[in-house]
Formats: C-alpha cells, sequence, structure tokens
C-alpha cells in the first residue's frame, strides 16, 4: 500500500511538471521547419553577388512571434568541413555569411536574409551544409565559434534547393524613371550622420524596441509596378484588419492599375506623386484611413520612427534610393525602388527593418530582413549603396481604432428625407506599359430593381513613348523607343457583384478597330438584391503596328523579356468606386396603420460587417448579436456557449467556435482563452436581417 501512494505521489509530479512546462512553454529546442532555400538574383540571364537565405520556422503550439532572439548562419559553401571564408577568382567567399541579425520568428512563416555569393559553383551544388544559432546575446563577429553558449539553440539544416530569381521583366535600374522612384538629377555627393541613439530633439531611444505585422500580403508586381503595389498590399491588410474589403477593387489588378492611375505611374513613380496619389484614393473610395509621410527626407532616425507607426497598427511604404559610388567619392543615383515595410527592430545602436518587397522574385512569399545603418539599407543590392529617402504611412481614423466607424456600404436601407446618392467622381486604370488610361464613371446608388447604365473610358495617350534599355553591339547602354501606331483595337471583359445582373458579359464590346483617341463603352446593369455593388472591366487592347519615332528597325541586341514591351498588345483591369443597391422605406411612418412593424434594421446601431440587413416590413428575421473587437465583426448571440472564469486565461472567457455574419472570419476555440474574452465583447444588441442569410 505504502509504495502505491508512492508511486501515485510521483506520478502526481511528473504530471505538475510536465503541466509546468506545457504551461509555461519552455523555449523549444528547435525553431527552423524544412525546405530552406538558397536564391541568387540574377539580370539579364546574369548571376549578380546579391543572394539571400529563405528559412522557414516551425514552432508547434505557439501562436505568437518569438522575441529577444539573435540569429547567426554558416554555410559550408566548399564542402571542406569548416565554416571559414575562402578565396575564389580574387574575391573573399563568406561561410559565416548572416551575422548577427534578428530574426522575426513565428510559426508558419519564413525569413529572407541577405549574403554575398561569388563562387558561381555554389550554383550548380545539389546539397550544402549549414549550420544556424538563435541566442539571446550577439555572437563576436571573427572565426566561427567553436563552442557556444548555454541556451543557444544550435539547428544543423541542409539545402537541397538553389535557386534564380530573376528579376527581368519586373523592375529595371536606370536613374530617371524606373521600378517605382524616378530620379531627376545624375549625381550628388551624399553622406550618411553620425550614428546616434538621441533623435534630432534629443530624446535617448529606447535601448530595445521590436515590432512585426503578421499577415501582411506579399503581391508580386509587374514591370517596374513596385510603387502601386507596395501601397496595395498594405491597403489589402488594413482592409482586411478593420473590415472595410467591400470598399476596394475586389482582385489585385484592379486595385493595382487604379493606383497606377492615382500615383501618375510612367513605367515608376515619382516620390512628389506617392502622398497624394494615395490621398486621391483614399477618398474616391471612402476609406476610413488617413495618409502622411514620416519623418523627413533622409531621416536618420528613419527605424524608430517607422516602428512607432507599424505600432499604432498603421502601414508603411519606404521609397529606396540606389546609388554607384564613383571613384571620386561622389555617387550617381541609379534608380529607385519601393518597398512595403513590416517590422522595425532596435537593440542598442544595431537597427533593422523587414520588408514584404513585391520585386524579389523569389520562390515564396517571406519577410526580408536588412540591418540598417541610419537610413542606409545594408546589402540590399549587389554594388550599389541603397538609401531610405521618403517613407509613407496610412493610419486609420480614431473611429475605426474605437469602433464607432460605421461602414457607408453597410447602409443598405434608406431613412427618411434621405436623397439617393449620385454618382460623383470616376476611377482610372493605367496599362501595362501607360499605353492607354480607362476611367469607369462611379454609378452612384440605386434602388433595387432599378436599371442603370455603366460607362467606360479608353483613352490613348498620343504622346506616350515606351523605351526599351539594351546594351549594343559596342557594349555601350542603349534606348530604343516605340509608340503605339494610329489605328488600335479593343475589347472588354466584364464582371459585376453578385446583387448586379447581368454577373458577367464578354466581348463588350466585339473587337473593335479605331483610330481615334477616346472610345466609350456603355453597358446597362439592374440591381437585383440590396447590398454593396461594384462593376469591373478588363480592356484588352491590341494595335497592327509599332511607330518607331526614329523609323529604325528592332536592334538585335534587344532580346528575350525585353521584347515583351514590342508586341503590340497592352491591358488595362479596373472596377467602379463602391456603390450600393438600396432599399427605400423611407416614406412609411412607424405607425400607418397597416399593422406591419416598420422599425429600423438596426435600431441598436450595431453597424455589422456583412450582415444582410431586412427590415421587418419586408419579411426581416430579428436576431441577437454581440460584436466583437479587435475585428469589430457580430456574432449570433446563441454561439456564445461554454462560458468560463478565468483560468489559464486571465479572464472570463468563451470555449466555443464563432462564425461571424457573413461567415467572414472564424474564431477557433484552440487558445487558453477560447474565441473570445468578456472584455472583447464591446456592444450587444438586435438587428433584422435576411432570413436567407442564416440558412448556413
Amino acid at each position: 500500500m505504502k509504495n502505491k501512494v508512492v508511486f501515485g505521489s510521483i506520478l502526481i509530479l511528473v504530471i505538475a511538471v510536465i503541466g509546468f512546462f506545457i504551461y509555461f512553454k519552455l523555449p523549444p529546442s528547435h525553431l527552423l521547419g524544412k525546405d530552406a532555400i538558397l536564391t541568387r538574383t540574377a539580370i539579364g540571364g546574369v548571376n549578380t553577388n546579391h543572394g539571400s537565405i529563405i528559412l522557414p520556422f516551425e514552432i508547434p503550439g505557439r501562436t505568437k512571434e518569438m522575441t529577444g532572439l539573435w540569429i547567426n548562419v554558416a554555410f559550408d559553401f566548399n564542402h571542406d568541413g569548416e565554416f571559414k571564408d575562402y578565396d575564389v577568382n580574387g574575391e573573399t567567399q563568406p561561410e559565416w555569411a548572416i551575422i548577427n541579425f534578428i530574426p522575426q520568428v513565428i510559426d508558419g512563416e519564413a525569413n529572407s536574409l541577405p549574403l554575398k555569393i561569388v563562387d558561381d559553383s555554389i550554383d550548380t551544388q545539389k546539397i550544402i551544409n549549414a549550420t544556424a544559432v538563435f541566442s539571446n546575446h550577439k555572437i563576436e563577429a571573427g572565426a566561427w565559434p567553436k563552442n557556444f553558449s548555454k541556451g543557444d539553440i544550435i539547428e544543423n539544416f541542409t539545402i537541397n534547393e538553389i535557386t534564380t530569381a530573376s528579376i527581368d521583366g519586373t523592375l529595371e535600374l536606370d536613374p530617371e524613371l524606373l521600378t517605382g522612384s524616378p530620379i531627376s538629377n545624375s549625381k550628388l555627393a551624399f553622406s550618411l550622420p553620425h550614428e546616434s541613439d538621441i533623435d534630432s530633439a534629443g530624446n535617448e531611444r529606447p535601448y530595445n524596441f521590436h515590432i512585426q505585422v503578421p499577415g501582411v500580403p506579399d503581391i508580386d508586381q509587374d514591370y517596374n509596378e513596385c510603387g502601386p503595389t507596395a501601397v496595395a498590399n498594405s491597403f489589402r491588410y488594413l482592409a482586411d484588419r478593420y473590415n472595410f474589403e467591400d470598399l476596394l477593387p475586389p482582385e489585385n489588378e484592379q486595385l493595382i492599375d487604379e493606383l497606377k492611375g492615382d500615383l501618375q505611374f510612367e513605367d515608376g513613380v515619382r516620390d512628389e506623386n506617392i502622398l497624394a496619389g494615395k490621398q486621391t484614393f483614399v477618398e474616391r473610395r471612402g476609406l476610413p484611413l488617413e495618409v502622411h509621410q514620416v519623418g523627413d527626407i533622409n531621416d536618420p532616425d528613419i527605424v524608430f520612427k517607422i516602428y512607432e507607426e507599424l505600432k499604432k497598427g498603421q502601414m508603411v511604404e519606404a521609397t529606396l534610393q540606389f546609388f554607384d559610388v564613383l571613384p571620386d567619392g561622389t555617387e550617381k543615383r541609379a534608380g529607385g525602388h519601393v518597398v512595403t515595410v513590416i517590422g522595425a527592430s532596435g537593440t542598442g545602436s544595431d537597427r533593422l527593418l523587414t520588408f514584404s518587397d513585391p520585386g524579389d522574385a523569389k520562390p515564396s512569399p517571406s519577410r526580408d530582413i536588412f540591418q540598417m545603418r541610419q537610413n542606409e539599407v545594408q546589402n540590399f543590392w549587389s554594388g550599389k549603396k541603397t538609401i531610405i529617402s521618403l517613407v509613407v504611412a496610412q493610419s486609420p481614423i480614431p473611429s475605426v481604432l474605437d469602433y464607432t466607424w460605421v461602414d457607408p456600404s453597410s447602409q443598405i436601407e434608406m431613412i427618411a428625407g434621405e436623397v439617393i446618392r449620385t454618382g460623383i467622381d470616376l476611377s482610372q486604370g493605367t496599362s501595362k506599359f501607360n499605353f492607354f488610361n480607362v476611367t469607369m464613371d462611379d454609378p452612384g446608388d440605386h434602388l433595387v430593381g432599378d436599371a442603370f447604365t455603366a460607362r467606360a473610358v479608353v483613352t490613348k495617350l498620343d504622346d506616350r513613348e515606351d523605351w526599351v534599355f539594351y546594351t549594343n553591339a559596342d557594349g555601350e547602354d542603349a534606348i530604343y523607343r516605340h509608340k503605339v501606331g494610329e489605328w488600335w483595337s479593343l475589347t472588354g471583359n466584364w464582371k459585376a457583384s453578385g446583387n448586379i445582373s447581368p454577373a458577367e458579359l464578354n466581348d463588350r464590346p466585339p473587337r473593335t478597330s479605331t483610330n481615334q483617341r477616346r472610345y466609350a463603352i456603355d453597358i446597362e446593369f439592374t440591381c437585383e438584391k440590396p447590398g454593396p455593388a461594384w462593376i469591373a472591366l478588363d480592356v484588352l487592347i491590341s494595335w497592327d503596328e509599332i511607330t518607331v519615332p526614329e523609323n529604325s528597325d528592332i536592334p538585335p541586341e534587344v532580346n528575350g523579356w525585353q521584347r515583351e514591351h514590342l508586341l503590340p498588345a497592352d491591358r488595362v483591369k479596373i472596377a467602379t468606386p463602391p456603390f450600393r443597391c438600396r432599399t427605400n422605406n423611407s416614406g412609411r411612418a412607424a405607425d400607418d396603420g397597416s399593422g406591419l412593424d416598420i422599425r429600423s434594421a438596426d435600431e441598436s446601431g450595431m453597424n455589422c460587417p456583412g450582415a444582410k440587413l431586412l427590415s421587418p416590413a419586408l419579411g426581416g428575421t430579428e436576431i441577437e448579436v454581440w460584436k466583437v473587437a479587435p475585428s469589430n465583426l457580430c456574432f449570433r448571440r446563441e454561439q456564445f456557449i461554454g462560458k468560463t472564469p478565468a483560468d489559464a486565461c486571465d479572464e472570463v472567457h468563451y470555449h466555443t467556435q464563432l462564425l461571424s455574419l457573413g461567415g467572414g472570419a472564424v474564431l477557433n476555440d484552440s487558445q487558453p482563452c477560447g474565441a473570445t474574452k468578456e472584455s472583447q465583447i464591446i456592444k450587444k444588441g438586435f438587428i433584422w436581417v435576411d432570413p436567407d442569410s442564416l440558412e448556413n
């Protein structure tokens, strides 16, 4: 009996110890997932010295980022069993290639870290052995350590995939007007200020600061479209986080082409047009955002200022400028680029930024992390100095953050005295090669049953020339210019939201040829059901011949991807500004003797995104809903079951799974606090909805 008691006590103690380890989540023994990828950047089919290692993270059971870590990575590139630099072709190939980076360790995501590759034989290797060390301290540079500190996480891994990331056809480095940041002057003497942890006002910066933004899209750019694509990443993320997706064009291509129109895209965008262009887009679409510049031009304290913006729930884009350093020490501008900034870190004097880079051409989405020296990005581009010149952010307006903002597209039923909104604006999209613009009128709001006309106008830009940069037979940089011929033709494919008919129309108009500068297309649609609405158009344009100002033949050196510019075809995808199909019960009094209850469908003022409101007079069904932060979404009351007092969670919470109205989000019961905490329920009330919307 005594032995049984002792055994039982030991068993209880073991269970308690296991529970302690699980509850407090001690550091795991490994962080890396499978399939690390080594990439090398190429231009025109020629490899550069710039590469990167993509490291995936796999930490089961951890839903938050692991912070306070440094990462060092060494590679046995020459297979000599050591991590030691070696000489090849008169240059040094470093094997301790990643030195003291601050990683962003998130389960299921990957980091991309830059490294130098001068040994061309690396491209042909099938296996490369490597070691990553995660520690809570920096490792002194020099020789790769033979021993590491207690508590360091040491992971040996193998690289089985070596890829080439070609940027051909994506961005082209030119000092005047390319890749997103055109330059006006060709030479500039430039020096960076002395490093300091004190800002211009004398305020000391914290020793440690860190922020990362998970879930930001990583849309790949088309030719030189880094500016509108980086901005599109930000808008998509903010719309998803703050629930105004229905105010954006439904497809990424439509969003980017419309932003090209607002940013005045001409094979790139200018710094001075980014702020104004984003503000124009925000105002036309009624987005609950404010646009502003962050810091100063060439701000030496830009990393910390970006951190402060991201910490407030904002999104940030940075304009990068590239420089060739000349023998006399001056710096010749060599093009520019735009990226979405999704993380900022600092420890002591060390600074790092994390980008979502639309032009990196990597085989999979990743967080691109770079060390910073003031506003200079280290090792961003092979052989070029890179600085951050301009940073622009968009922040949610205060009413979004305190959950009082009402999405105008959710107000479907007209109220007494309200006048139907008429169209007052238009959206403009720019074609891939900037030969054409397409505008779509704002249809205005319409009552269910109304027929209306959607109009698009395609405009040929007669003075627009495109150009191809190439190397001629004498090895010199050269430009070949061309433009659209006199006659051109077009057709269009239309799509509409589910409450509009027809939902799809192809070849409208049928392929039509014209030599006019403008061509208008009018299509009739009908509002069939109440709700937010949109109409989109994909315009396919072609022409018979290319006009060459110099009246010369295409040089034979213009080949490969560059010939794509010379194909007689272009394209624009564009969507109308958001509008609504509405119901009108505003003319009836609350007590008109009919015996019908005609109260508002949202008398409690819940403003539930995704709810299909329908007044009781039209057959609506009353339901009780609770609104939950931070999503600002509504959930039916009967889903809130399993109410549990504070335990592993710090307050009362609900162990259940929640499906929002409209099916826009699911809150899973997989955390200590279940699907939601009591403090996150910000409002309770009743609404009237279309009973058909409750079937699922």
